[in-house]
């Protein structure tokens, strides 16, 4: 009889397997990798095409013989962008429907990321009144990931994060639509409990004003938060309106991470002065002319109430104008523009940055010519020429490039976990 391996060992060896058509392979070996191979299969459900969720419905979530490993299943992507992305539609919309078909299914579900999801269109195509009644049957999810979806209201947000808490503390809205309300109820009329501590807000920096609609919701959550339970922020939106600045005023006091960027004017409203508890600080503007960036930090820091431990700066690579050729050498242009960058050296020496243990530098290339390896070293080498006292106080200076290609794309990292290469001195 040939050896065999425990079933315990192959187990843990299909689980290991990253590639999904291996994953099917796996299955098809034998009777006794069959429950092994499903389960890793069903761990994380990626659904984007109508032909494969009708089949899904037909032959998985309608079987017995599957049940058991739907309730192991932890994350489900949900992707319509074939339907809502084309003038012509080669398939009807089939992702509004999803919440109610699912609901229930899936006892151990904690991540439901549902992306360019149109319910703000046709009648029979937008959420069904009670959707928020039929997401109570996820009672286990934790992570709400919206991703490129319209809206027919706020009040669909607001329902949808009621209906979830307590178990709900993760809400990610990328580029999220819904109408402007008019004559609306103020926001704190609708009285609730929100179990947030992590929220992402980001607008496609294309879009102007993409996120408008969304401002009676965040007025909503501002109001709903236990004080001070909102541990993490990501915010990212192109053009911040006053109102904004007054919600986030309620919003950010317990903050211990935030990452941001945005445009000068908006950072210039972001209360700073209310961060009673930030240890993590990462902040960017969209565009390239840093001169008054670094003036408008080294003035917005210090109002900072708190111990930063890491700061990180987001910065875009600029072709200088005098590079005609593609051959040129970037090695005597400096990396980004640096004049006014050493106004934060005396910043950096305060009190709320007494603690401070890392300074990173993340570049965003607007071009492809470069040398990875010296672009670094030449960065490194300006931080410490322009920031003194951090290399003279023993900090670690790190640098890291994004190579995703374009500004839009540089905001996702955060949800789609991308590694960056980095280089630390």
């Amino acid at each position: 009889m040939p050896p065999r391996l425990p079933g315990e060992l192959t187990d843990r060896i299909i689980w290991l397997v990253s590639d999904y058509r291996t994953m099917l392979s796996c299955a098809l070996v034998c009777q006794e990798w069959l429950p092994g191979s499903r389960t890793a299969l069903l761990d994380c459900v990626r659904l984007n095409r109508k032909p494969g969720y009708d089949s899904f419905i037909k032959y998985v979530l309608s079987s017995e013989h599957m049940y058991p490993y739907l309730r192991t299943t932890r994350a489900m992507w949900i992707d319509d962008r074939l339907a809502s992305g084309s003038l012509v539609l080669t398939e009807q919309p089939w992702s509004y429907r999803t919440i109610h078909e699912f609901s229930g299914h899936f006892p151990k579900l904690e991540h439901l990321r549902l992306s360019h999801i149109d319910w703000n269109s046709p009648k029979h195509w937008q959420p069904h009144p009670s959707v928020h009644l039929a997401i109570r049957g996820f009672t286990s999810l934790r992570k709400l990931e919206l991703m490129w979806c319209q809206l027919p209201s706020w009040h669909t947000l607001r329902r949808l994060v009621m209906a979830l808490s307590p178990s709900l503390t993760f809400l990610t809205l990328l580029n999220v639509s819904c109408p402007i309300p008019r004559g609306d109820a103020p926001a704190l009329v609708y009285h609730a409990t929100a179990s947030l501590h992590e929220f992402e807000l980001i607008g496609a920096p294309s879009i102007s004003g993409s996120n408008r609609g969304l401002e009676p919701f965040l007025r909503w959550l501002s109001y709903s938060c236990p004080s001070n339970s909102l541990r993490r922020l990501v915010f990212m939106e192109p053009n911040l309106s006053t109102e904004y600045g007054v919600i986030l005023t309620r919003i950010v006091p317990g903050l211990v991470e935030l990452y941001i960027i945005t445009s000068p004017a908006s950072l210039r409203i972001f209360p700073f002065h209310e961060l009673r508890s930030l240890r993590v600080l990462e902040v960017g503007m969209r565009g390239v002319a840093l001169g008054p960036y670094w003036k408008d930090l080294s003035h917005l820091l210090p109002d900072i109430p708190s111990r930063i431990r890491s700061i990180a700066l987001y910065v875009m690579i600029k072709r200088p104008p005098d590079m005609a050729r593609e051959d040129e050498s970037l090695s005597d242009c400096p990396p980004f523009e640096d004049d006014g960058l050493e106004l934060l050296d005396p910043v950096l020496q305060g009190d709320n940055f007494h603690s401070l243990e890392r300074v990173e530098v993340r570049l965003h290339p607007s071009h492809e010519s470069y040398d990875l390896a010296d672009m670094q070293a030449r960065v490194i080498g300006l931080v410490q020429r322009k920031l003194p006292s951090v290399v003279s106080r023993g900090i670690q200076v790190a640098v890291s490039l994004d190579l995703s290609g374009s500004f839009e794309s540089y905001a996702v990292p955060f949800l789609l976990d991308k590694a960056a290469k980095s280089v630390t001195s």
